[in-house]
């Protein structure tokens, strides 16, 4: 948001609607990630698993925006590093400033989900319960993005060292690097040796991982603008990623007899390969698409107040798509669209509401601190 915002969804400085852009967008497939197997898993329906084979192009169709979702989180790190490995800051103010805000926002935001979990099971719960629960793995599954993001803030002065000296060849370098370790080998590990031999786990490569790897390139992008040329190739090798994913999972839906969500790790375990491929094209497509167009000062207002929501529609958003009421609403869409498409109507519903009630409440000066 503009002013005082947290800058994971906004900046406080010169604002850049390319980034409302992004994570307007970005937001919509993490509602949609989040649908289950009314739409993310949709596509298992459509998988034959007595004959492992497939029954429809649906099949297809619905796979792929499931498989494109997964750049959401990516995309978020990615406008971080943008706008934060470039600025000078004490560790002080990184923890008065950004750390502890976002501790506070988890808190209150647990003690939300602590509470509706109570109402609708019936659970006893007590405060130790919840506390155990916030130092473990979170009160709700959704969650893990805050604290995978506070540790980005505790180690963000290390990778500012990191960026603040990256060359363009260095920015590519750890790019190849990233497709390599993420995607080739493991990869290659499952078609030539089903797994049975793998890389030595002690060879970490810990700046690869999602707090290390997406600020960088977000931020090495955005210092050294690619090429047209290098987005074209980029595009084309982000199409060509899609395929062996594809064919690896339906490799991975063989033999299951049941396919639901308790298979989920097990079917969609290699759509993180080549993921930094797909979100580093979306970034630098909608930056490239927006430098180069004129975006009336009208659009941008717009985009700029919905981009400034965005992070409190995170937080609420899988509290709103839970309620019975959007339950009943997605019956009845269904009765009328089909299925999939009745899922992705929901999904806007879903965002309009979260943004309306987040636009409410960011009303209130102490809320929109945080918000």
């Amino acid at each position: 948001m503009a002013g005082k915002g947290i800058v994971m969804f906004a900046e406080g400085r010169e604002h850049h609607i390319e980034y409302d852009i992004l994570r307007i967008v970005s937001i919509l497939f993490v509602i949609y990630n989040h649908t289950c197997e009314d739409g993310y898993f949709f596509f298992t329906q459509f998988y034959d698993t007595n004959t492992t084979r497939v029954i429809s192009l649906w099949f297809y169709g619905t796979m792929i925006p499931s498989i494109l979702c997964k750049i959401s989180v990516p995309v978020f790190f990615m406008i971080s590093g943008a706008l934060l490995l470039g600025r000078e800051e004490s560790f002080v103010l990184i923890w008065k400033k950004r750390i502890s805000r976002y501790i506070i926002v988890l808190l209150a935001v647990s003690v939300l989900y602590f509470i509706n979990d109570f109402l609708s099971s019936g659970n006893e719960s007590d405060i130790m319960s919840f506390f155990i629960l916030l130092y473990t793995n979170g009160i709700s599954r959704h969650l893990w993005f805050l604290y995978s993001y506070i540790g980005f803030l505790i180690v963000l002065p290390f990778v500012r060292y990191i960026a603040h000296n990256i060359t363009r060849t260095g920015v590519y370098y750890l790019l190849f690097l990233s497709i390599i370790i993420n995607g080739v080998i493991p990869i290659a590990q499952f078609c030539l040796t089903k797994n049975e031999i793998i890389l030595a786990p002690d060879l970490s490569f810990e700046i690869l991982g999602l707090t290390f790897l997406y600020p960088l390139l977000g931020y090495g992008f955005t210092k050294y603008s690619p090429s047209k040329k290098m987005i074209i190739t980029l595009s084309v090798l982000s199409v060509l990623s899609v395929v062996p994913v594809m064919i690896l999972t339906i490799i991975q839906l063989e033999g299951i007899e049941i396919i639901n969500m308790s298979q989920e790790e097990a079917v969609v375990g290699f759509w993180s390969c080549f993921e930094e491929l797909r979100a580093l094209t979306f970034f630098v497509l909608i930056k490239y698409a927006v430098n180069r167009r004129n975006v009336g000062n009208a659009s941008k207002e717009i985009l700029k107040e919905i981009g400034s929501c965005v992070f409190g529609i995170y937080l609420l958003g899988d509290l709103i798509k839970n309620i019975t009421l959007f339950k009943l609403v997605l019956i009845v869409l269904k009765a009328g669209l089909p299925d999939y498409f009745a899922v992705w109507v929901l999904v806007f519903i879903v965002f309009l509401t979260a943004l309306g009630l987040v636009y409410l409440i960011r009303k209130i000066p102490l809320v929109r601190k945080f918000l």
